[in-house]
């Protein structure tokens, strides 16, 4: 449950600050758009096909969590 939540917190932590400068600069909506999509949809649709195949174990769902 630990390396889930570290998985999905350390992005987070390591894009911070570069992520603080890019909203000053561009379209707000914009920019919570396109991050969100690009980072949702490829990471559902793998997760799915992995359970799909039966692959979907603990570690493919926090390797794709931290993706």
């Amino acid at each position: 449950m630990e390396i889930l939540q570290f998985a999905d917190f350390s992005p987070v932590l390591l894009l911070a600050l570069i992520a603080g400068i890019i909203p000053g600069r561009v379209n707000r909506k914009t920019w919570l758009m396109i991050p969100q999509t690009v980072a949702s949809v490829p990471s559902a649709e793998f997760i799915a096909v992995a359970a799909f195949i039966g692959k979907a174990a603990p570690i493919v769902v926090i390797a794709f969590t931290f993706l």
